[in-house]
């Protein structure tokens, strides 16, 4: 099993602010890995079950997380992690987004 090889989420810029009750979507990306990651979000570290399940497009594996934004996600870090590769690995976690809410 090998590991992604890259990693990332499409999201907005750090500083947009967003208002309560805005729909929002965030998107992860992993290049590579086999077999194919399994792609999860969390919120502040809490695994997140909501988001839909996750496609895979030639070497690139995505899944979303539709968030409607509520005052407890101000200052929040969302971030999208990828399965370890092998039992005992660690797994290769994307940089947080952290969420402006008003």
């Amino acid at each position: 099993p090998d590991p992604p090889q890259a990693l990332w989420v499409e999201a907005p810029p750090p500083n947009a602010t967003f208002r309560v009750g805005e729909g929002l979507r965030l998107l992860c990306h992993a290049r590579g890995g086999h077999p194919a990651p399994k792609l999860t979000w969390s919120k502040d570290g809490r695994p997140l079950s909501e988001a839909p399940p996750q496609s895979r497009s030639g070497h690139v594996t995505s899944r979303a997380l539709h968030v409607t934004l509520a005052p407890g996600d101000n200052g929040a870090n969302f971030r999208c992690e990828a399965a370890p590769a092998r039992q005992g690995a660690p797994p290769t976690r994307s940089a947080p987004v952290r969420l402006r809410v008003i």
